[in-house]
């Protein structure tokens, strides 16, 4: 694992939306992924969160909506398509020079995809808001590349490439679709050029559609993404980071082991983005300037603060607040700007920095991530690498992918207004009910597999489980008045271990990423545990609500808003913060003696079919052979006595004896020595 920086925020990172119309639920999947990591972790470690915002709008797309609304045929569905109001579209086209169309564009989506986001109860920092047009971040991009030409990693090419006529400009095939469609079936495997022409599938430009991609021979700068030295520093990086899913982790470090050479720049005519440093003529690719812009937001703060302009952000200025290169009091004196201002941005950046984890989804994962992980090898100090990656998974809508021409796509800002006709739960705002599409998200999709949208389960699962979530809490908080704070008895030392061995598994679970199966024990384990300890007689007010505390607290990171009303209205006054264990509320003894109470026969049946399983699989992989001494060990002295009574199997195939060990993870097995 990456030696962990100290810095005080922790800081989260998940692809920034390229603007072509509505955010739809695939967008909301990553951002609600990344800010319920961001709030646990941020929370169990008691720092401020740092999530930036920004718009990837590099490339041709935002120049095609310009030119489709400056056109008068078939408007109205184009409007719909790019979801743009008839009065906005006037307002855009009306600006007397396409960069002022670009930037009313541009802030238009900007507005759009930020209320999107607010409504989701996403912990994001508006305030560091950057689109990849604007000359701040250019300069940045620009600095980028100087970097890697210092490295030797900019080198010259002469290969066939992909070519749109129309645009008389090359297009890069890949699977992000970034730049062409796709014609029929594709062999993704067999995709490349050979002899002249394109094998293995049949594209169009993205731009042109009908416009057939053909090959063309080019001489063009490239990013030496093969570079063998850089590569295996790479991978000496990305092996020290966490990654989730886990299968994941080997597929990376093969994909970043096979990267060629990828050439970087356009024609600026026809292009959005940073001007090429190296030819005022090119402009550079959205694959190329995408690589370190997580880093940027820090310092796009301070330039939405005014603290800092344009040009002030040259070379030298980069060089010392990312490499610590340069001395500050000539650096701001060349700048003209303060010291005090410099030494802010260079706090900003150490204290936001690395983002502790990046969340992309599963289709960026053979490109854009090792494109950005190389990038971070070679231009910053191994301190900025990526701790850890979350890689989500597809979104499908029964079963088929989504796309706009077969109209399935969800759009969050629908789904959000049907959360609000329908989840109306007595007790709650109209914003926090809206936590129903993150609980949704949450508790029914997994990180390792696709997951298809069913607008039933939604409502049954989404909105449902929600409303179970919060009227568990509110049954038993009602109670809470008229319960006693007396001696604690066999069931509420039972009830009070329940709690402590569900917030270690919760936590457990949640430092995996698995938010799913937290939840599940969130809401159906812990809540049947619940509903099982206000049905017996003579609760404990000091331990229920600790444990509604903790249900509260705990649920937090994926209900924001249901949990700070129902924290509110039931334990006012009281801090946010993450259960930590306490083993004097752990009763072992009593716990065993009480679920031995509740369950019967059944609890006897389960503990010694626990232990013939231990035995079989033993016996299975030869670890021991009959007549062997073998003890059985348990964590109390109640699972012991449960056992002598019971029969095993294999008792007379082997020398049983028994021993208590509180220390024991459950039911263990040990050789005599």
């Amino acid at each position: 694992m990456i030696k962990m920086v100290s810095k005080k925020k922790y800081t989260v990172n998940v692809a920034y939306t390229t603007p072509s119309g509505r955010m739809h639920v695939g967008h909301g999947l990553g951002h609600i992924i990344s800010d319920i990591a961001l709030r646990y972790e941020a929370l169990k470690q008691k720092k401020d969160t740092f999530f930036g915002f920004g718009i990837h709008s590099t490339g041709k797309d935002l120049i095609k909506i310009l030119s489709e609304l400056g056109e008068e045929d078939h408007l109205s569905k184009k409007l719909e398509h790019y979801n743009i109001s008839r009065q906005k579209r006037d307002e855009i086209i009306s600006q007397d020079s396409l960069q002022k169309q670009i930037n009313e564009l541009v802030e238009e989506y900007r507005r759009q995809y930020q209320g999107v986001i607010e409504k989701l109860g996403v912990a994001m920092n508006y305030d560091s808001f950057f689109s990849t047009h604007q000359e701040a971040n250019q300069r940045y991009t620009q600095w980028t590349l100087r970097k890697l030409a210092e490295k030797g990693l900019i080198i010259e090419t002469e290969a066939d490439r992909p070519y749109c006529p129309k645009c008389d400009d090359i297009k890069h095939i890949d699977k992000d679709l970034s730049e062409v469609s796709a014609v029929g079936k594709v062999d993704w495997d067999r995709v490349r050029i050979e002899d002249g022409r394109i094998i293995g599938g049949d594209f169009e430009c993205k731009l042109h559609s009908g416009e057939k991609i053909t090959v063309k021979r080019r001489k063009e700068r490239a990013i030496n993404y093969g570079d063998l030295k850089m590569q295996q520093k790479t991978i000496e990086l990305a092996k020290r980071m966490k990654v989730f899913p886990k299968k994941y982790k080997a597929d990376l470090e093969s994909t970043i082991a096979t990267r060629m050479t990828k050439p970087f720049e356009r024609k600026v005519h026809g292009n959005v983005g940073a001007v090429s440093p190296f030819d005022p003529t090119k402009s550079v690719e959205a694959l190329s300037d995408s690589n370190i812009y997580m880093e940027f937001y820090a310092v796009s703060q301070l330039v939405n603060q005014g603290k800092l302009k344009s040009e002030n952000l040259t070379d030298k200025f980069f060089d010392y607040i990312y490499l610590g290169k340069g001395n500050p009091n000539l650096v701001a004196e060349e700048l003209k700007i303060s010291k005090e201002i410099l030494e802010e941005a260079r706090e900003q950046v150490n204290n936001t920095y690395p983002v502790d984890i990046s969340v992309v989804g599963f289709e960026h994962l053979g490109v854009h991530t090792s494109f950005s992980l190389f990038t971070h090898a070679a231009v910053l100090p191994e301190r900025y690498f990526f701790p850890e990656y979350i890689i989500t998974s597809h979104i499908t809508r029964d079963g088929e992918k989504m796309s706009k021409s077969k109209g399935n796509v969800v759009y969050l800002d629908e789904l959000l207004e049907l959360t609000k006709r329908e989840c109306r739960i007595e007790g709650l705002t109209e914003d926090a009910s809206l936590d129903a599409v993150r609980f949704f998200l949450s508790y029914y999709q997994s990180l390792d597999r696709d997951f298809d949208w069913k607008g039933e389960n939604f409502r049954s699962s989404g909105i449902n489980g929600m409303s179970r979530y919060v009227a568990n809490i509110a049954k038993a908080a009602n109670l809470l008045n008229g319960v006693e704070i007396k001696a604690l008895e066999p069931m509420d030392k039972w009830f009070s271990t329940v709690d402590q061995r569900t917030v270690q598994d919760i936590t457990k679970k949640m430092d995996e990423r698995d938010s799913r199966s937290a939840l599940i024990t969130l809401l159906d384990i812990r809540g049947r545990f619940l509903s099982t300890y206000l049905s017996s007689s003579g609760s404990n007010s000091k331990i229920l609500s600790n444990f509604l505390i903790n249900q509260i607290n705990m649920g937090h990171p994926v209900m924001p808003r249901v949990t700070d009303e129902l924290r509110n209205t039931y334990f006012p006054g009281l801090s946010l913060e993450w259960p930590s264990i306490n083993p004097e509320a752990i009763f072992p003894e009593e716990y065993e003696i009480f679920e031995h109470q509740i369950k019967g026969k059944n609890y006897e049946k389960s503990l010694s079919k626990e232990v013939n399983a231990l035995l079989g699989k033993m016996f299975g992989r030869k670890e021991i052979s009959i007549g062997e001494n073998i003890t059985l060990v348990a964590p109390t002295n109640h699972q012991i006595q449960v056992l002598l009574k019971e029969k095993t199997s294999f008792s007379k195939k082997l020398n049983l004896n028994f021993s208590i060990d509180p220390q024991a993870n459950g039911i263990e097995i040990r050789r005599e020595k």
